[in-house]
């Protein structure tokens, strides 16, 4: 009788008007609204002291069954993002007319882009008004009407207000659909703080929790202490890097080619300012020159610039590296010198300035080339201000046993293989040979002669390396090795092959050799081993 009395209340709208003169009665809401006020007063109570969503939304559907005459309803919040029910709470509702309710929501926000036309009442009526395709199949005497109206908030469809009532006429229904779209957007930022708290935080905090993890792994990957060089050369190199990582300068590094410039600039931004922006590199002759422009600034067409993002505005917040950037043509050198003025790829007017770290790599002497006119010279003042000189292999011949037993630890962790090391003959050729190619040649020819010792239980001798190599060094390797150099050959297979079985434990390492940690230390920093080298 209550839910007749309560229709009856809604169908009679002149005497609502006439008693109440507050902009609530436009809409048929009885004590000029303030009903309805206290309910989402109450609401907010259960949320923010309670944080109990499901009574909150019961809360919401007794006043509709009790102050609207609602026969049946359903409120249900949907994740906008990922299109997935979070939840939902009925009253009437059988357990599969409920399922059958919210598949034919679900399908609705399926059909595009959740937008507001699309949703606002949304009728599926039966009896008296025209039925439609979408109509879910739930048994209903004939002069029932369902009604759905969308809870959106800053655009976004967060759920929907779903109800089954009788309606003495049209106007009756209309003012029925306009209060619960007062309701909806009353409740709107309740559903949308619900949302953020047990979904989109959770969800934020999770990719934060992950990048930052992986921002830090980077951090100790490149830092200049963990990167794999123990000569005197590459220490000084290293020490430029943790000079120049916390400022803003532009960097310049020269090398020759496969003296992986590309590390060393990736250690400038891991250990700098910009670690959390996006670490973007490009290799100028990866690119015929026509389209190494479009890669860089974004493509044109139709009279529209931008089509895609170009790598400078990929790096926004970030840094960028330009290698082998002498070998871009003057003309994209000149668009490179306007960026390095405005740091907009665009025109000034058109588009904000970006803020991106510049670090560029060269394997030829820019100022030679600037002399010879085939690299600007106002360019080359504006790359230059602090450059950084990677010497090559062959200027430091130390580096080679440690580099090699590294890449040789890397390739058994990625493969799975028992790497048991190289033979001292072995190290002497690799000590030998001039490395044209660097420190790329050498990763390479390690790689190759990794494959190639598997046959000999994991030991790389000199029949493992890459023929020109073994050929190119035998001069050198025709001397017999004195006693001493025989000694500390083996002694430094030995303390290897015990740091990678004990993945480069120290005390483990040294209980095995039997000697002590102290000992074992003083060896490692004679031979010019680290633990990190075998972690792998």
């Amino acid at each position: 009788m209550k839910n007749e009395s309560s229709l009856n209340d809604l169908g009679t709208s002149a005497a609502s008007k006439a008693a109440d003169e507050t902009p609530f009665s436009l809409l048929g809401l009885r004590g000029g609204g303030e009903r309805l006020i206290s309910l989402f007063m109450t609401v907010e109570r259960l949320l923010s002291e309670k944080r109990d969503m499901n009574a909150a939304l019961d809360t919401l559907l007794y006043y509709m069954k009790k102050d609207l005459g609602v026969v049946k309803g359903l409120i249900s919040l949907i994740h906008t993002d990922s299109g997935k029910l979070l939840l939902s709470r009925s009253l009437g509702f059988g357990y599969e007319e409920e399922e059958r309710l919210l598949d034919s929501i679900l399908r609705l926000d399926d059909q595009g882009p959740l937008k507001k036309e699309n949703h606002l009442l949304s009728r599926r009526s039966w009896g008296g008004f025209a039925k439609t395709e979408e109509t879910p199949a739930i048994p209903e005497p004939s002069d029932l009407a369902l009604v759905t109206v969308p809870i959106i908030r800053e655009g976004k469809i967060l759920g929907n207000l779903s109800t089954l009532s009788r309606f003495p006429d049209f106007t009756a229904r209309k003012r029925h659909e306009t209060h619960l779209s007062v309701m909806a957007s009353l409740f709107s930022s309740e559903a949308g703080l619900y949302i953020f708290e047990n979904v989109d935080r959770l969800v934020l905090e999770k990719k934060v929790r992950t990048l930052s993890s992986e921002i830090y792994e980077l951090k100790e990957r490149y830092s200049p202490s963990n990167l794999v060089s123990s000569s005197s050369a590459m220490q000084e190199v290293y020490f430029l890097l943790r000079k120049v990582a916390s400022r803003r300068t532009i960097v310049l590094i020269l090398g020759e080619k496969g003296v992986e410039k590309e590390t060393v600039a990736q250690s400038i931004h891991y250990d700098g300012l910009k670690a959390m922006g996006p670490f973007v590199k490009i290799n100028c002759l990866d690119f015929p020159s026509n389209l190494l422009e479009d890669e860089l600034f974004g493509p044109e067409g139709d009279g529209e610039r931008g089509l895609k993002r170009g790598l400078f505005e990929a790096a926004d917040g970030g840094s960028i590296f330009i290698d082998e950037i002498d070998r871009c043509p003057l003309s994209l050198q000149a668009r490179i010198l306007e960026f390095l003025k405005e740091r907009s790829p665009r025109s000034p007017a058109s588009a904000p300035a970006l803020d991106a770290r510049i670090i560029a790599g060269a394997s030829r002497d820019l100022r030679e080339l600037a002399g010879k006119g085939l690299f600007l010279e106002e360019l080359f003042y504006r790359l230059n201000v602090f450059p950084i000189n990677i010497p090559p292999l062959r200027k430091r011949e130390e580096d080679i046993d440690r580099l090699a037993r590294h890449f040789l630890a890397r390739f058994g962790a990625e493969t799975g293989k028992n790497q048991r090391g190289l033979s001292p003959a072995a190290l002497e050729i690799l000590r030998g040979y001039d490395w044209p190619g660097n420190v790329e040649e050498l990763e390479a020819a390690i790689h190759l002669a990794a494959i190639a010792a598997e046959r000999n239980g994991g030991v790389i001798e000199p029949g493992d390396l890459p023929r020109e190599i073994r050929l190119s060094a035998a001069p050198r390797t025709q001397e017999p090795l004195s006693l001493e150099e025989r000694l500390s050959s083996i002694e430094e297979e030995m303390i290897s092959e015990a740091l990678k079985r004990h993945r480069g434990n120290i005390s483990q390492a040294a209980r095995e050799l039997r000697l002590t940690r102290r000992s074992m230390g003083l060896r490692m920093k004679r031979l010019k081993l680290n633990y990190k080298d075998f972690r792998a």
